[in-house]
């Protein structure tokens, strides 16, 4: 029997976001949440880090990494090896992603995390 979930479909906004959207995308296209779930676990999309979605066989680069880091916290600045990869430096792959972010405290999770002593005054 023919699958009736579209493999390759993504929210519109993912082609201007390298691929990458959110969840919170996904539901203002009119998707439900348990459709989402579904996708997740059925492996048809995939989490790369924070909120960041991707469709599970795009290849996911640093600067899809960075486009979800920031789709998770917007307004962060991505610091390290994040920005430089994001950037086109060389870098092996990236496990997690350093941003800064005006929020002190605050647990990104998944993947992302904000530095432990923030940048300093100028």
């Amino acid at each position: 029997m023919p699958s009736l979930i579209d493999r390759t479909w993504t929210p519109p906004v993912a082609r201007r976001q390298l691929g990458v959207f959110t969840s919170a995308q996904a539901r203002a296209t009119g998707m439900s949440r348990r459709q989402i779930d579904y996708r997740i676990a059925n492996g048809v999309w995939k989490r790369i880090v924070g909120r960041g979605l991707v469709l599970s066989e795009e290849d996911v680069t640093p600067r899809s990494l960075g486009v979800a880091a920031w789709l998770t916290r917007p307004g962060s600045i991505l610091l390290g090896p994040a920005a430089a990869a994001f950037h086109g430096a060389p870098i092996p792959t990236l496990s997690t992603v350093d941003v800064w972010t005006d929020r002190p405290g605050d647990d990104l999770g998944g993947g992302i995390r904000p530095p432990a002593c923030p940048p300093g005054p100028e």
